[in-house]
């Protein structure tokens, strides 16, 4: 009887995610089991760093905005097909089926939003970061996955792409610190031997430094009588 409702990213991108071309961005190494929806689903993350960053910056040609144009425009168009053919079902439905038409219908309903909003950031232009996107590494890379979040969590605050993002990281095994040879799960039960405290603490370290460079990054961003960090949140867990 036990369901999942809407997360705390995805009630607060309901309000600011108005403002920006995009509501929310969910991302995941392996895992994100943070982000849910009113009915309980989980939102999709974007598994691959590079394709966040592209779609948060890189800018389409002519031909390419007309392309997408055209695939919001049939989007829309099966959407409302397809919600007038689930509409018939549910008189014919159970009452625990309605309930799974239902979350099926707000599933609907957000992509229709997404598509919506789309088509309107289609004419605004991507803003201009003068970054590069991240190289190619291994997904299971820890360090790597974490510092390129961070990175792009930095330009999306910064030029106010999205004001919500959420990561959550489940494949850990391969870790990029000198010294460490053993992967992250396998550290975390220890079991007190030296020689893998060692190893996590420098781990560890690695992370709260990862965080510290974001906070630093965020405070030299002025925002009127304040810094990016003054107005930023951040759990990490």
């Amino acid at each position: 009887s036990e369901r999942n409702r809407r997360s705390l990213d995805q009630h607060v991108a309901a309000d600011l995610g108005r403002h920006t071309r995009f509501d929310t961005l969910t991302l995941s190494a392996g895992a994100n089991d943070f982000s849910w929806t009113d009915g309980g689903s989980m939102v999709p993350p974007e598994k691959n760093v590079a394709d966040a960053f592209a779609k948060l910056f890189a800018e389409e040609g002519a031909a390419d905005k007309a392309k997408v144009l055209r695939e919001i425009g049939r989007g829309k168009s099966i959407l409302d097909f397809v919600l007038d053919e689930a509409g018939d079902l549910r008189a014919r439905l159970s009452n625990r089926d309605q309930d799974k038409l239902e979350e099926y219908f707000e599933s609907v309903r957000a992509t229709e939003n997404r598509l919506v909003k789309s088509e309107e950031w289609m004419h605004t232009p991507k803003p201009e970061v003068g970054a590069k996107a991240p190289a190619p590494f291994a997904p299971d890379e820890i360090i790597t996955n974490m510092r390129n979040v961070c990175d792009l969590t930095y330009l999306a605050f910064k030029t106010d792409s999205t004001r919500v993002i959420s990561f959550g990281y489940f494949r850990q095994d391969a870790v990029a610190v000198p010294g460490v040879n053993v992967g992250y799960h396998n550290l975390s039960h220890h079991g007190k031997a030296p020689d893998k405290l060692g190893q996590l603490n420098a781990l560890d370290s690695m992370h709260m430094k990862l965080l510290g460079k974001l906070y630093g990054d965020f405070k030299a961003v002025k925002e009127s009588e304040s810094t990016l960090l003054d107005r930023t949140m951040v759990l990490y867990g």
